[in-house]
């Protein structure tokens, strides 16, 4: 698990500016409830807590003595399957109320990249970032954490901490149904990647976890908004539709809001699959089981 260094003055603005941000956020939220300015003040504050405390435990945190702690605790004892191919995903986790303050300073350290995303209360969420040999996880690299299949279900049967946990990993797969091939950037998640994220669609249906069972028992996908209007026409018929992803049929059950692009700021996605459909769709190349 891996957060960037940066020069300690850097940080510490970093540090003050995520702080201001959960405050201005968590009045605005206490306002649009009903609140009066002064009194959604005096509650953000109240619930935010010792702000002197937390740049402190944060501080210590830049050190890595918590740090290696959470670690312990965050991973259940996962295992780290050396020198294996792996199945790159990224575990996002959204806390539960109430987990504590070490736990509660991590979430605020992770939503200065998290915080932009177009979803419901992201300072919520905290992302699990795995790596070895320097960023580096058996035959994928880059600056996204790797986890293989096994670790990420191992994950989802052991950890207790959070009140939901999703995974996603990015793909991109051939639409053409003959001739030049037509790419779409895609995304595998898992059935509760939606649900976590608070998203609703506005034509059909997300994902559940009935979705995304070993085997699939049906090819479903997920389509962006801008790829319904891009693709599609804007068409509210093209629910029940089917799509061909590399020369295999998937039938779209539902689209997400316009200002929903994914959960990586700065990249777009088109269409969302199971990750139980990436045997389907890589055949002999599938990485889900190895």
């Amino acid at each position: 698990m891996k957060l960037s260094l940066w020069g300690r003055e850097q940080r510490e603005e970093e540090l003050d500016e995520e702080l201001q941000s959960h405050l201005q956020m968590a009045i605005q939220d206490r306002i649009a409830r009903g609140e009066s300015p002064e009194q959604a003040a005096i509650s953000a504050r109240r619930e935010l807590g010792n702000i002197p405390l937390i740049k402190e435990v944060t501080r210590n945190m830049w050190s890595g003595q918590i740090l290696d702690q959470l670690i312990q605790d965050l991973l259940f004892g996962v295992r780290i399957l050396k020198k294996s191919p792996v199945f790159t995903i990224v575990a996002v986790l959204s806390l539960a109320f109430g987990i504590g303050a070490n736990m509660a300073v991590f979430q605020l350290l992770n939503a200065i990249s998290l915080r932009s995303l177009p979803v419901k209360n992201p300072q919520e969420l905290v992302e699990v970032r795995v790596s070895l040999n320097e960023g580096k996880t058996g035959r994928f690299s880059g600056s996204r954490p790797s986890l293989t299949y096994a670790q990420w279900q191992e994950l989802c049967n052991t950890q207790e901490v959070f009140s939901e946990i999703f995974a996603w990993s990015n793909a991109t797969f051939n639409i053409s149904q003959g001739g030049q091939a037509q790419y779409a950037r895609s995304l595998y998640v898992s059935g509760s990647f939606f649900s976590t994220l608070k998203i609703e669609p506005i034509l059909g249906r997300i994902f559940t976890s009935d979705d995304d069972q070993a085997g699939c028992s049906t090819n479903v996908t997920v389509i962006s908004h801008r790829f319904w209007q891009r693709q599609f026409g804007g068409q509210a018929s093209v629910i029940g539709q089917t799509i061909t992803l590399n020369n295999q049929y998937f039938e779209i059950i539902g689209i997400t809001p316009a200002n929903f692009y994914g959960v990586e700021a700065g990249k777009t996605f088109d269409l969302a699959v199971p990750i139980c459909s990436e045997p389907l769709l890589n055949g002999e190349d599938s990485l889900t089981k190895q």
